[in-house]
Order: C-alpha cells, then sequence, then structure tokens
C-alpha cells in the first residue's frame, strides 16, 4: 500500500509490517504484531500523513495507531467497527489538523472520541445522539462531523460540530410527496458517502431515493435522485454456437464440441485476422 505521498510502501506479511521508502533505501521500519489469533490486525492503512499507521485488531479489542517518526504508539480499546469490510466506518482524519475521530462502543452506548494528530491524546469524547451509530466521516475543511443512525431507527443523519455541539439533525425527506408520506414508518439510511473533496454527502435508503446533500449548508438537499420502476429489456439477443478454441500447431483453431455419440458434421476452422463471418454450421 502506498502512502499518501506516494514516497513509502507498506507491506503485512505474516505477523510482521514493513515500511520502506522509494527515495531512502536506508529507511526501513518494522512492527512485529503478538502471535495471537486475537491481535491479528483485521485493517492496515496509513493515516494522514507518511508518518501513521492505523491498525484495528481482529475482534475489536484495540484500534492502534503507529507513529514512525518517534517510534511510539498509540492503543485505544473497544472500537465498534473491526471487520475489513466496515473498520473505515468507524474513523475519520479531519482535513486540515488531521485530528483523529474514533467511535467506540463499551456498555451498550457508543462514544466518539477526538485525538491529537501528533501525541494521540484524548481532546473531546461525547455520547451522540443514536442508538446504534453506523459510521462518522468529517466534511470538506472539517466543518462538521457526520454521524448517521442505523436503518432499523429510521432517517437521522446528525451534524456534530468539532468540539461535540449538535448543530442540526436530518430526519429524511420533508415534503408533501405521496410517495414519501409514510417514510418514517419504513427503514433509515442504508448508505452514507461523501464526495473526494467532502462538500456534498449522498445517502441513500431502502427506496429508490439518493439524497445529494450540501454539507457547506447543513441538511440542505441539493438534488434527489430516483431509480426508474421498470425493468431494463434487452433489445436484442445472441446465440453463441456451441465451439471450443483448441491451440493447433500453426495457431489457435475454433471447433465446434463433439456431440455425445462422439460425431461431429462441423469442421474446424483456423484462427486468422481476417476471419469469416461463419465459423460453425
Amino acid at each position: 500500500m502506498w502512502s499518501p505521498s506516494s514516497l513509502k510502501l507498506l507491506l503485512v506479511a505474516g505477523h510482521q509490517m514493513h515500511v520502506v521508502s522509494a527515495l531512502d533505501t536506508a529507511f526501513h521500519a518494522t512492527i512485529r504484531f503478538p502471535a495471537s489469533l486475537a491481535s491479528k490486525p483485521s485493517l492496515v492503512s496509513f493515516g494522514p500523513d507518511d508518518d501513521t499507521v492505523c491498525v484495528c485488531s481482529s475482534f475489536g479489542l484495540k484500534f492502534a495507531l503507529y507513529n514512525l517518526a518517534t517510534g511510539k504508539v498509540a492503543e485505544i480499546s473497544n472500537p465498534k467497527f473491526h471487520q475489513a469490510s466496515t473498520a473505515t466506518k468507524g474513523f475519520s482524519f479531519r482535513q486540515g489538523s488531521s485530528h483523529l475521530a474514533l467511535l467506540t462502543r463499551s456498555s451498550g452506548r457508543d462514544l466518539i472520541s477526538i485525538h491529537c494528530p501528533r501525541t494521540s491524546e484524548l481532546q473531546r469524547s461525547w455520547h451522540p445522539d443514536v442508538v446504534d451509530a453506523q459510521g462518522l466521516a468529517w466534511t470538506s475543511g472539517g466543518r462538521w462531523l457526520l454521524v448517521w443512525e442505523s436503518a432499523a431507527h429510521g432517517h437521522k443523519l446528525l451534524f456534530y460540530t468539532a468540539d461535540g455541539h449538535l448543530f442540526r439533525t436530518w430526519n429524511g425527506p420533508q415534503d408533501s410527496n405521496s410517495a414519501l408520506s409514510h417514510m418514517e414508518l419504513g427503514a433509515g439510511i442504508k448508505q452514507c458517502h461523501l464526495s473526494p473533496n467532502g462538500t456534498r454527502a449522498t445517502v441513500c435508503d431502502y427506496t429508490r431515493m439518493v439524497y445529494v446533500m450540501d454539507t457547506t449548508a447543513p441538511a440542505a438537499e441539493t438534488m434527489r435522485l430516483h431509480h426508474p420502476t421498470g425493468a431494463i429489456k434487452p433489445r436484442d439477443s445472441l446465440q453463441v454456437p456451441d465451439c471450443v478454441w483448441l491451440q493447433g500447431d500453426s495457431g489457435p483453431v475454433l471447433t465446434k464440441a463433439l456431440p455425445r455419440s462422439g460425431k461431429s458434421n462441423c469442421h474446424s476452422h483456423r484462427y486468422t485476422e481476417a476471419r469469416s463471418d461463419h465459423l460453425c454450421e
């Protein structure tokens, strides 16, 4: 895996992790993990810079931040998401200042903590106004911290300030559309993704609607997309003859597969640059 500046390369082999430099051959950092299955990392990635490596252990025991410049490590227990497919939803680095926002869960309650970029010291923590948070992410410039609720508890997208104060809540579309009149009775947010620059947030639920919101104006919908209900119907069909490619002495040969009787009434045809339109009859 390449670092954010593409100057360092991260390699994981067995119970060891190696970081090498693409320019400086003398630089070589090695991190060794315990041999136990519980300490085996499920996710390894670079942080906001080339000197920070994030490691999430299996079974959600801890979330570790390795500082390659100082050789120190900071471990945070009980990360909520620890599997390889979902671990990235549980932490986010703020654009510009590189502050870490981490989602943990202990004693049946979710907790959001903000950590200093260099020392990883805890600066702020609070319990979000949700039952089962499904992810968090910083917006453009680190102005807002988005936190979204589980789909089982309806539409709920929270906009927090950097110091943990709740600024606004999006509870789904608010209009008189007949198709959305009973939205509160259905499932809530299924996925929430930010644009690469963090200025737009797309939210989809279990309907055919996709909502695009402007993160510079919290909870302001700028676009609403609707998937068509009609099935996709093919315009034409293509029948492929029961032929197979065989490797001949002078190149590949296209021939028809033999029937169960072992006889074939189709001759083999040599494949050339100017192929005939009729290969098997």
